[in-house]
């Protein structure tokens, strides 16, 4: 394995001078060859030291994997359901007690990685025992196999990793905004305990039957406690997958929990429009989500609107809250887990949040959309006293110019009774016709 990790630090064109000169069986020297045209073409392979980089094909010949029946510690193995650069992982059944447990248990190469991923492994033990919570798979037992191989035996999780599930069940945004702030939940309580998780991805999540999420794989997490003094990776060696990978972690500069908030909102473009986020576009308007989910494929994306509508639904809050969580710069996210699952939160009950700041305008469209019953009532409230207040005034200008008319009336007949002096008229009675004539007059 010493000659696989030196031609992996060699250029492309002098590894197979090096091979041919010092290997001398040609089936190891195929399998080698496969490897490292593997590792030229795979996009989305972690970044793990050279020994951790062999093909599945390359172990088997020397050697390295458990096999089916094996017991580790007191669980029996049954099947391989997974493995990675470190290590493998298999579904397994406690032996010899009076209940039955079922397990999923991780273990490491044998002779892969020398002391550094021993350490690492063991600190991924030390770090899931401190993780006790409903939405984090369990560490249930750990050791070490007679052949010297760490083991680690975690809860068995069944279920679809998070962007399958919500494709599987035909789920809409909100219901995947709820799934997030499952996750966002799980995440912040590993913060919490000063554990930061580096790997956090769509397949690192699985929904079970219950709808509910389970965050796993801890396995290159890193502590933030003063004794966390390992020093677990070499120069020019980041653990991570790319794909997700935040910008300081490419540029290997240090992590801290902002690192899983950049990682949280490339997940959550992801669950908006069922593709993974274009770093490359970062900065231009195809980096937001609801110009985004105009390119993706129909089968991906929330169900229940047209790719139209979609994109208006995802037009404003959702578009900022991804790319606040997404910014280049660690200190320009969101503060924390918890900040940026108040913004989903509040953006599900129609409140204002954080990454659209605090507009006048933005403020009060939130308000009555967040109020529109109240507001509706109000408005209809404040429309009855304006009619009735005109209703009013009408109503008094109307009874003003009636009282006005029957006093012009009651002037012009008391002025007209007046004008006839019995003495001016020589005793005669005045009748109707001389009154006629004089009000006509």
């Amino acid at each position: 394995m010493a000659l696989v990790d030196r031609l992996f630090e060699l250029p492309a064109d002098e590894r197979d001078a090096v091979l041919e000169a010092e290997c001398h069986d040609e089936l190891v020297r195929e399998q080698v060859r496969r490897l490292l045209v593997a590792d030229a073409s795979d996009d989305d392979r972690l970044s793990e030291p050279a020994g951790a980089k062999a093909p599945l094909a390359l172990r088997e010949l020397t050697g390295g994997f458990a096999r089916r029946g094996a017991m580790v510690g007191p669980f029996r193995l049954d099947e391989r359901i997974g493995a990675g650069g470190m290590g493998e992982v298999w579904t397994a059944q406690r032996v010899g007690a009076d209940f039955e447990q079922h397990v999923a248990v991780k273990l490491l190469y044998s002779g892969w990685g020398g002391r550094d991923a021993e350490a690492r492994f063991v600190r991924e033990r030390r770090i899931l025992a401190r993780l006790m919570h409903p939405r984090i798979a369990r560490l249930l037992d750990g050791g070490l196999t007679p052949e010297g191989r760490p083991w680690l035996a975690m809860e068995r999780v069944y279920g679809l990793p998070l962007v399958e599930h919500c494709v599987r069940h035909s789920l809409g945004v909100e219901a995947r905004l709820r799934l997030f702030l499952e996750v966002c939940e799980a995440v912040q309580f590993a913060h919490r305990n000063l554990v930061v998780h580096r790997d956090l991805k769509p397949g690192n999540v699985l929904v079970g039957e219950d709808g509910l999420p389970t965050l796993l794989d801890f396995g290159i997490a890193k502590l933030l406690d003063a004794d966390d003094t390992e020093a677990l990776t070499r120069a020019g060696e980041q653990p991570m997958t790319p794909d997700y990978a935040s910008p300081e972690q490419l540029r290997a500069e240090s992590v801290t929990t902002a690192t899983d908030i950049w990682t949280l909102g490339a997940m959550l473009h992801e669950l908006l429009t069922g593709a993974r986020l274009d770093r490359a576009a970062l900065g231009t308007r195809r980096a937001r989500p609801s110009a985004q989910v105009l390119e993706t494929p129909a089968a991906m994306l929330p169900a229940g609107r047209s790719r139209q509508a979609l994109a208006a639904r995802l037009t404003g809050d959702l578009d900022e809250i991804v790319l606040m969580a997404v910014r280049p710069a660690p200190a320009d996210r969101y503060p924390s887990v918890d900040e940026l699952a108040s913004d989903v939160r509040h953006h599900l009950e129609g409140r204002p949040v954080i990454a659209r700041g605090t507009a006048t305008g933005y403020l009060v469209r939130t308000f009555v959309r967040r109020h529109r019953v109240v507001v509706g009532l109000g408005a209809m409230v404040v429309v009855a006293l304006v009619v009735g207040l005109f209703g009013t005034l009408w109503q008094a200008r109307r009874a003003e110019a009636q009282a006005r008319q029957a006093a012009q009336a009651r002037e012009f007949v008391v002025t007209l009774l007046q004008g006839f002096d019995p003495y001016q008229q020589g005793g005669k009675p005045v009748t109707q016709h001389d009154i006629l004539v004089r009000g006509e007059a």
